[in-house]
């Protein structure tokens, strides 16, 4: 919507934090239920079949779509998602505190356990992942400083 992001070549409906219920399931989809709360985050498709997606780096794979971008996001009224990529929400969040973990959170959850058990975590830049991700370090008992 700001023009930062090259046009996917096709109309496309922005918002690439989703918190919904679902409204009904395609064929084959195990897992979920019809009226369960659930999370779509920014990285929507991915090919699955390449060496990133098998080696579990799904946010690497060359194929890789994304809500909001390539795939219609969640300023519509409903969203298809892949299953693969619906997330439960516990109820005892909100929508507004649920959406962010849907893609600074992720980002920032994939970095920390790469950390592993280090008990000192350093935080280059502090956006929205450094931000949510802090806390959950605090939490955890380390301690964090930001460059």
């Amino acid at each position: 919507a700001d023009g930062d992001l090259p046009l996917p070549g096709h109309a496309v409906v922005p918002g690439h934090e989703i918190v919904g219920r679902i409204e009904a399931l395609g064929e084959g989809v195990t897992g979920l239920a019809v009226g369960e709360r659930v999370g779509v985050p920014r990285l929507g498709w991915t090919c699955g079949a390449c060496a990133h997606c098998r080696a579990g780096r799904e946010n690497l794979c060359e194929s890789a779509r994304f809500t909001g971008w390539q795939i219609d996001g969640g300023y519509a009224a409903h969203a298809l998602a892949d299953a693969r990529y619906v997330f439960r929400l516990p109820e005892r969040y909100g929508d507004e505190q649920a959406a962010p973990l849907l893609c600074a959170g992720l980002i920032g959850w994939r970095a920390y356990t790469m950390a592993g058990d280090a008990p000192r975590l350093g935080l280059y830049g502090f956006g929205a992942a450094a931000h949510l991700i802090a806390q959950v370090a605090v939490a955890h008992g380390r301690e964090v400083l930001a460059f």
